[in-house]
């Protein structure tokens, strides 16, 4: 979005045109004072469309933050529960290993196609 940047000195004298230009063109205008930014002038349109989406934005923000809050939660609770549930298996000696269950799965799927070829022969 392009900005009129402006004197300030030109409020007072130019008051109808920058009026038009915020109003009608919907653009921002900056005014300047010793040759430095000094102000922002919006149309009150612009001004209430910019704080509904500021409003939005705050919104989403906190909805965000409150499901970030829960997901912290249930990871602390299912962390707690998959830590004990890990000591626990390490400690009983009949617990198997992931990998090795993996392993024992695949080797009993490729045992069984292998009958079914074999009796289907």
């Amino acid at each position: 979005m392009l900005y009129d940047i402006l004197p300030v000195s030109d409020l007072r004298n130019k008051f109808p045109e920058i009026s038009n230009i915020c109003s009608t063109k919907n653009k921002p205008v900056i005014l300047t004072k010793n040759g430095k930014g000094s102000m922002v002038l919006l149309s009150i349109a612009e001004f209430d469309k910019q704080q509904n989406e500021l409003d939005k934005l705050r919104a989403e923000v906190s909805r965000l933050s409150n499901v970030e809050k829960e997901l912290i939660a249930v990871e602390r609770i299912y962390g707690g529960l998959l830590e004990s549930e890990i000591s626990e298996n390490e400690s009983d000696e009949k617990a198997i290993k992931h990998e090795d269950f993996v392993k024992q799965m695949k080797e009993r799927i490729l045992n069984a196609q292998h009958n079914n070829v074999q009796s289907s022969l």
